[in-house]
């Protein structure tokens, strides 16, 4: 969800592949998507609020990760803030 939105706002201006594509050949990469669960849902307010990291998708997916064991692979440094609270690979 958060690409087409990223992709809507002009903020992915180089990456013109369609959330489809990018679905596609993730699964081809063998990579496996998580359905969101109450259990995500109700971690969410475990996640602590940082004042220099708003953004909800982003504690989403800490708060999803959290509950499921998972790593998160990102390249954005402000995942470094919840160094605490859920492993990162970058």
């Amino acid at each position: 969800m958060r690409l087409p939105i990223k992709q809507k706002i002009g903020k992915l201006p180089a990456f013109d592949a369609s959330t489809q594509e990018v679905f596609e050949q993730a699964i081809h990469d063998g990579f496996t998507f998580l359905p969101i669960t109450n259990q995500h849902i109700y971690n969410y307010n475990n996640i602590p609020l940082k004042t220099e990291h708003r953004d909800p998708f982003d504690r989403l997916l800490i708060a999803t990760a959290q509950v499921e064991g998972a790593t998160i692979l990102s390249s954005d440094g402000k995942f470094q803030l919840y160094g605490n609270v859920v492993k990162t690979t970058w």
